[in-house]
């Protein structure tokens, strides 16, 4: 992921974007619904090129798994709602020694302002029911939880390219002073307002603690639906980010 020092509101602070996939359905189920697919770096990364994940929405609670070809935990995460709402986040890198959690009051809704306040899986959901509003040439904003600085950046999403059978979502930083800086990602749907990929920055990362490296790939949605039961996975039940096996 890429970092820099950005000023917002005399705070100097790290400005991050991950963008990394969530669930077609607007609410919880009665099981879980459950995403898969792939996601390939560009053309030149050094070293893990190819990479498989799962998201997995159970009740109030998202969660998403990153890992190598060939079995690799790299990253996952986390987001606990109460009411449809923020309420937890919690991020794990285990090859960076990264396990982050912001609760509290900055996890809530500004209701004077009317922005949703959303982190992790929540944004493509997010996305997808704004689709008829992007449609009518709006550009909705959000605030966009950044895990690693407990930053809030403002986002705006705006329609992109359109087809028959795909519509483009881009993502950008609000601000025009931050786009040189905040990387933006293409979402996209098809034609029954299903998510089916994106272009940007995904969940894991390269490097280490201390400079850490953004990996930017081409995600691709292979397999989506409802399941019976929530998947009781030992990594992303772990307390400490642990890779104990699927």
């Amino acid at each position: 992921m890429m970092q820099r020092s950005v000023r917002t509101a005399g705070i100097v602070c790290e400005s991050s974007l991950v963008l990394i996939l969530a669930l077609s359905a607007a609410g919880p189920l009665p099981g879980a619904e459950l995403v898969e697919g792939e996601a390939h770096a560009d053309p030149g990364a050094a070293a893990v090129a190819a990479y498989r994940f799962r998201v997995e929405r159970c009740a109030s609670t998202l969660r998403s798994e990153w890992r190598s070809a060939a079995g690799e935990l790299l990253a996952w995460d986390e987001v606990q709602l109460a009411d449809g709402r923020l309420l937890r986040y919690r991020l794990v890198r285990p090859n960076l020694g990264q396990d982050i959690t912001r609760t509290g009051p900055a996890a809530t809704d500004d209701a004077s302002s009317g922005t949703p306040l959303l982190a992790g899986p929540m944004l493509i959901d997010y996305a997808r029911r704004v689709l008829p509003t992007l449609r009518s040439g709006e550009a909705p904003r959000l605030r966009y939880l950044i895990a690693e600085s407990g930053m809030l950046l403002p986002l705006r999403l705006r329609l992109g390219r359109q087809t028959a059978d795909r519509t483009a979502v881009i993502v950008e930083a609000a601000q025009p002073w931050l786009r040189p800086v905040v990387p933006r990602a293409t979402l996209e749907f098809d034609a029954a307002m299903r998510f089916v990929g994106m272009e940007g920055q995904i969940l894991p990362q390269r490097g280490s603690a201390q400079r850490p490296e953004p990996i930017a790939a081409r995600v691709r949605v292979l397999s989506s639906g409802a399941t019976p039961a929530c998947h009781n996975s030992p990594v992303l039940y772990s307390q400490q980010g642990v890779d104990r096996g699927s």
